[in-house]
């Protein structure tokens, strides 16, 4: 159904050269990086093995491509696929020298990983039963199949702030998230004419969103119009320096919806003026209806089985089957046994899901029982999909640089708990348990009915593994909600808050007519209130050290491993808590008449705050004191001033000028972590006063762009190179000419289209300039 555009496949070779090159050390890691990443390849944790996210549009794929897809995991990687959250199917424990001939083996078969990653537009997702199902308002699969292949031709595509995800829901139900993504598109029909409403700015993630409606109705033929539109807004207006807001929520915040809403018409009324768009016409098959039910009787399992896993079409007499996959995975052996089955009883189409399973779709029904007679003998025909004992789960700190937490390992570990109660599946029908392993929200977590997501607290000297509980997370156009922080608790507990929880909340839903969101809302975050004050109690290491040890592991918790990211929230926590509590012994210190012992306190927290960036977590005060000194101290990142830091530490009196040292420390720490970027680096001193990023003026009239521009240059030190960001028109005839005046250099005027940037370094010599020339 989905065609590879011959763009795509012609970069493919491009892609081929720019490996060979790494391979024979013509290119480096980091330029390599910039190539592999926005074609869906990432470096798994540790830096020795790769992942292929391989990019399936609308879910929609065939038994042909699954096997292709085991075929590759079996020769090129670990032997277990995944289903993401976005409907990809990602290859693990892949070695480098391997990509290249899984994207070369998988372009035969329409697949691919172009755009799976980076600053790209990312695959289209689309309800996981479109077309089969019985509520939907049409099938949108065509839509989100034709659109893929129209903005994978652009090369802008792949050069976006951040990335844009784009999703179609079939009925207001949302289940492909649309009111939770970038930009989201839910059907609609006025008048007998198909089309959509459109959401835009909507998004999961450390600041997650509820996008924002763009358009009542636009008509299917218009949609690519639209995408485009939102699309070159973003390219144009998007933050491109700050990543931690670089996704299009953050611009449509910043501008405000109607203020979003107009650089959008203007793009939309262009792109109709200048360009003829329209997407291929694919041609959708539906079975035929037929008179026919499933009757098999006597088979107690396959009756199970029917209730939870096997779901009525609208084409009367057909079934789809769902392939429950726990935490997502599947091993290749059985992806390609899965294959088989369909090809044997005639199923031509497959479908992933955002719950991370797989659908068998149009199973006439006496076909029905032979099929899970063949699943159930190939270990495929679990029950409970998409229930609590089926939660969503990233991959977190198995494979992840970014995870904090090994939530796979808790989601087996709570399956397993879930399992074994006395719980009702029934009664808490509908329900939802989203784990993400830190809180960037890989697994949806604002979005489920309880969200968890990892992070990282100490308990003395020693790291913990914790997770935030949420609570209420709903996904309906017109009443979607993200779930609220209820608190926190250590991940050894999170099994048994949990299967309390739900035990409490199944005996109460009555008083509330099997309602569960009335529940959570009137008393369910109060019961959970309590439920994890009962289990917030962490022991000293020597009583229990399985507190201070990840599920599935044997050695005690350490970031050690993690890489860099545009999010590190997990991390940011850690230092963010060192350096309150540094703060804080500041102020004591500064009461107690210069406290030796605080004083060492304070130089030790300051020292040791950052050192989780470096992948260093020091036991001692000695062991923090030396990995600062050569970590930053030494690198020149940190003034040479502190050189002395270790022999002061021991020399430490108590008076003023020790307690000036270590505010002093303090506040250069704390400086330096805002002026960390998303990858954990720093500008050493020498870089500090020659590049200090960029100055927005925007929308700012004249003449008080100049009068900020010149205030602003005025706190720099002679030398400093700073970005000005300008709009077109006077603006930018003006600004730099009267700043040139004021004896600063300009260095260089780009167009960005739309906004320009002006390149000024401070001049030694401040000319006073006539601030009426703009």
């Amino acid at each position: 159904m989905f065609k590879l555009p011959e763009e795509v496949v012609k970069t493919t070779e491009k892609f081929s050269k720019a490996l060979t090159e790494f391979l024979e050390g013509r290119m480096n890691a980091d330029r390599f990086k910039g190539v592999r990443v926005p074609w869906g390849i990432y470096s798994q944790r540790g830096g020795r093995a790769f992942m292929a996210r391989i990019r399936i549009p609308a879910g929609v794929v065939t038994p042909q491509q699954l096997k292709a897809l085991g075929e590759c995991s079996l020769n090129y990687g670990d032997g277990v696929l995944h289903v993401t959250i976005r409907q990809d199917i990602q290859i693990h424990g892949v070695r480098i020298e391997d990509v290249g001939k899984i994207i070369s083996y998988l372009k035969d078969f329409q697949l691919s990983p172009r755009g799976g990653g980076g600053n790209t537009v990312r695959n289209v997702t689309a309800c996981p039963l479109a077309g089969i199902c019985p509520k939907e308002r049409f099938d949108v699969r065509g839509h989100a199949i034709a659109l893929t292949e129209f903005l994978l031709q652009d090369i802008n595509s792949y050069r976006l702030p951040r990335k844009y995800k784009i999703a179609f829901s079939g009925c207001e139900r949302d289940c492909a998230l649309a009111t939770v993504t970038d930009l989201g598109f839910i059907a609609k029909r006025v008048d007998s004419v198909e089309g959509f409403s459109v959401y835009v700015g909507g998004g999961l993630g450390a600041k997650s969103m509820v996008g924002q409606l763009l358009e009542e109705f636009v008509s299917s033929k218009d949609i690519a119009y639209v995408a485009e539109a939102v699309k070159r807004v973003f390219f144009k207006y998007g933050e491109r320096r700050d990543r931690h807001h670089a996704r299009l929520r953050f611009l449509v915040e910043r501008l405000g919806v109607e203020g979003f809403r107009n650089l959008y018409r203007k793009e939309l009324e262009g792109l109709k003026r200048t360009t003829h768009i329209a997407l291929r016409d694919i041609c959708l098959r539906y079975p035929p209806d037929v008179e026919d039910d499933i009757s098999v009787a006597g088979d107690s399992q396959f009756e199970a089985f029917k209730k939870y896993n096997v779901f009525s079409q609208k084409q009367g007499g057909y079934f789809a089957i769902g392939i429950r996959l726990p935490l997502g995975d599947i091993p290749a052996e059985d992806l390609i046994r899965l294959a088989d089955i369909g090809e044997r009883f005639s199923i031509s189409e497959f479908r992933t899901s955002q719950a991370q399973n797989i659908y068998l779709c149009n199973v006439r029904a006496d076909m029905v029982y032979p099929i899970y007679s063949e699943l159930k003998a190939a270990g495929l025909a679990r029950l409970y999909i998409d229930t609590i004992l089926d939660p969503i789960v990233c991959r977190g700190a198995t494979t992840c640089n970014l995870g904090l937490c090994n939530s796979k390992g808790l989601a087996e570990e709570l399956v397993s708990n879930l399992e074994a109660a006395d719980i009702d599946l029934d009664t808490l029908q509908g329900m939802t348990i989203k784990i993400s392993g830190c809180p960037n929200a890989c697994g949806h977590h604002p979005t489920g009915t309880i969200g968890l997501h990892g992070i990282v607290r100490r308990v003395g000297a020693r790291p913990v593994p914790f997770y935030k509980i949420l609570l209420g997370g709903k996904v309906m156009e017109g009443g979607t909600r993200l779930a609220e922080e209820v608190g926190l608790v250590p991940a050894r507990n999170v099994p048994a808050v949990l299967k309390t929880f739900l035990t409490r909340l199944q005996g109460s839903l009555e008083r509330y007519e099997g309602n569960v969101h009335d529940y959570l809302t009137h008393e369910g975050k109060h019961i959970m209130e309590k439920v994890l004050e009962e289990h917030s109690y962490v022991p000293p290491y020597e009583e229990d050290p399985s507190f201070y040890r990840d599920f599935g592991q044997e050695e005690d918790f350490s970031l050690v491993g993690r890489g860099p990211g545009e999010c590190g929230a997990g991390i940011l926590d850690m230092i963010e808590a060192d350096l309150e509590e540094a703060r804080a012994k500041l102020s004591l210190a500064e009461e107690k008449a210069h406290d030796t012992g605080l004083l060492k306190e304070i130089l030790y927290l300051s020292a040791r705050a950052l050192l989780v960036v470096k992948g260093i977590d020091p036991k001692s005060p000695e062991e923090a004191l030396e990995a600062f000194y050569r970590e930053f101290i030494e690198s020149g990142i940190v003034s040479p001033r502190f050189r002395d830091l270790k022999a002061r530490f021991t020399t430490l009196r108590g008076g003023m000028g020790d307690f000036e040292y270590a505010r002093a420390l303090y506040e250069e720490v704390r400086s330096l972590y805002a002026s960390m970027d998303s990858n954990f680096q720093f500008p050493t001193r020498e870089r500090a006063t020659e590049e200090v990023g960029a100055l927005d003026l925007r929308g700012t009239p004249c003449p008080m762009n100049y009068v900020k521009a010149k205030l602003f240059l005025e706190t720099l030190p002679t030398g400093s190179v700073v970005d000005i960001l300008l709009d077109g028109g006077e603006p930018i005839a003006n600004v730099p000419g009267s700043l040139e005046k004021d004896g600063h250099e300009i260095m260089a005027i780009e167009d960005l289209g739309g906004f320009y940037m002006v390149k000024v370094r401070k001049g030694m010599m401040e000319v006073k300039g006539d601030q009426n020339a703009t």
